[in-house]
């Protein structure tokens, strides 16, 4: 447990040397400090002069020591800050040299990282004392120390130069293993003429509306990397281990769904199919996680099996996450709307890509307004949140013509139905839709029985701005 005579990490002389540079030296120093919030600052009073700073520079407005003492006072801070309006002026007398300040700023966020180490090392400790469930326990671990290594990390730009080697290293270290080791595609032949193959640190969208086979289209994805021994992770939030695995061997063995949960498999198909694929599937490196986490726990987990079962377990530097589904996540902190909200855990999927230098599926939902117009989904139709088409790299979308629609006939078992991938957003690369099969029995998408291989694939050129 803490020590109550001991004193958080801190130092007033570097806060007031940020605040009061950022007063007087604004334009030089304030773009160098925007990476450090207002919780990095221990003492309250600094924390209100720089929210009032920030707010200034979030409008256009002028940052100097009068403008600073308005939005204090107008904020209805003065009351706050020992010796009112004066206290800016003292600050501001702390000024250093912008160079200096930036230096400063870095023993800041050092003080706010140990002070957060702190905070998380207590909150454990007081949990395991309280016999709190350990998983439950580890995972609010792990969630907190990604978050304080993202916030107490250090970087530069680097010149390309100085890169070079370590990049061309990479590129003919890659040149010598089997393209399943490094690369991951979605095995329908029609797709990857488009997409070619996933990248590493992208963050691929699958949409669509309920029932139109996007958490199908995840599995299938998966499925075909994971068999070429490609490591992989799916953290279910829709369905429990169970249900997920059954629908996988569904997807294997081509035994319909619907007879391995009624229970009416014949014998035949129990030996030849449903167990000879059971045995297959065992073989994957893949792993199911159906647990209720919210994002940063999710991640928090996401991390600590790529570093146990990728790195070191398979000596690998790649394994693909799916999360299936966004929507269905909850947030490590309650934000003013759901929007923001999804912001906030699409980021951190995003930044997980980007660290882990893997790929990231994440299975989101489509709003309703597709369904009722009868047309293709658009980019804009992800329900939610429109960081979704913002931050997506890759935007794939399932889609079949009057799914929706009500039939007084049903479906005939077995026989394929018209389907089309549509391919909204890749970053870099082509765009456009092909026409599938549907095969609902498995809950899989094939090529067309006429699909033939093309030398210029029929898509539309195109390359996305963001």
């Amino acid at each position: 447990m803490s020590d109550p005579n001991r004193i958080a990490p801190y130092s007033e002389a570097a806060e007031r040397a940020v605040i009061g540079t950022a007063i007087l030296s604004s334009r030089e120093c304030l773009p160098e400090l925007s990476d450090i919030r207002t919780d990095d600052f221990l003492n309250t009073s600094h924390r209100e002069v720089w929210d009032a700073i920030r707010a200034l520079e979030a409008r256009g407005s002028l940052v100097d020591a009068i403008s600073v003492q308005d939005e204090v006072r107008a904020r209805g801070a003065c009351a706050r800050l020992p010796e009112r309006e004066a206290f800016v002026l003292a600050l501001a007398m702390d000024a250093t040299a912008p160079e200096a300040a930036i230096a400063h700023a870095k023993t800041v966020k050092k003080m706010a990282t140990l002070r957060g180490m702190i905070a998380l090392c207590t909150e454990v400790a007081s949990r395991a004392y309280g016999l709190g469930e350990s998983e439950s326990v580890l995972a609010d671990m792990r969630a907190g120390l990604e978050r304080l290594e993202v916030s107490g990390a250090e970087g530069q730009a680097q010149r390309i130069c100085d890169i070079m080697d370590a990049v061309t290293a990479e590129m003919q270290a890659r040149a010598g293993r089997k393209p399943s080791e490094h690369l991951a595609n979605t095995g329908i032949s029609a797709v990857d003429e488009i997409i070619g193959h996933f990248r590493r640190g992208h963050v691929v969208t699958i949409g669509g509306l309920p029932g139109m086979g996007k958490s199908a289209f995840a599995r299938q994805v998966l499925r075909h990397n994971v068999m070429n021994g490609l490591p992989g992770i799916i953290f279910s939030n829709e369905m429990d281990r169970g249900e997920w695995t059954e629908a996988l061997i569904s997807l294997c063995s081509h035994v319909p769904a619907t007879n391995l949960a009624r229970g009416t498999v014949s014998l035949q198909d129990w030996t030849s199919k449903v167990m000879k694929h059971s045995k297959n599937i065992c073989g994957y490196p893949l792993w199911v996680d159906d647990r209720v986490m919210t994002a940063g726990q999710t991640t928090g987990e996401a991390r600590r099996w790529f570093s146990k079962h990728v790195r070191t377990g398979m000596g690998r530097d790649y394994g693909l996450i799916v999360v299936d589904y966004l929507n269905l996540i909850p947030p490590d902190e309650k934000a003013e709307n759901r929007n923001r909200e999804v912001a906030r855990i699409f980021a951190q999927f995003k930044r997980l890509a980007k660290d882990l230098r893997t790929t990231v599926f994440m299975v989101a939902q489509l709003n309703r307004k597709s369904s009722t117009e009868n047309r293709e989904p658009l980019m804009h139709d992800f329900r939610d949140c429109g960081e979704i088409e913002s931050q997506s790299d890759v935007i794939i979308c399932p889609w079949r013509e009057g799914y929706n629609k009500s039939k007084e006939e049903r479906p005939v078992p077995f026989v394929p139905a018209p389907a089309r991938i549509l391919i909204l957003k890749q970053k870099g690369g082509a765009y456009g839709g092909v026409d599938v099969e549907w095969h609902r029995e498995r809950m899989e998408f094939t090529d067309t029985q006429s699909f033939q291989p093309q030398e210029q694939p029929n898509w539309q050129d195109g390359r996305s701005d963001g």
